[in-house]
């Protein structure tokens, strides 16, 4: 019962940084450090929304390491992308 919990556990926090952290730290760049205009710093902000790549299941299953982590942080990012990119588009569209 344990390692369900720690994989649950790091699911939420590897879905968590991709869903949030990703996205800021693509703005805080774009916007403060390339100082991009309002539709670049749209276009990379929402780049960093989007979900967890599927390579990473494929190499996690390949080389047998954390699969159902992969295959989960997947799952959730993809669903959870869609409301992230929706405040995104709401926040940030040009």
């Amino acid at each position: 019962m344990a390692e369900g919990r720690r994989v649950r556990a790091d699911v939420l926090v590897a879905a968590g940084l991709k869903l949030v952290v990703m996205p800021l730290v693509a703005f805080v760049v774009a916007r403060f450090v390339f100082r991009l205009d309002e539709q670049d710093v749209f276009v990379l902000t929402t780049l960093g929304a989007l979900p967890a790549a599927q390579n990473v299941f494929n190499y996690a299953q390949r080389y047998q390491a954390a699969v159902p982590v992969a295959r989960d942080v997947v799952l959730v990012s993809t669903i959870g992308a869609v409301p992230v990119l929706v405040v995104v588009a709401a926040v940030l569209h040009p």
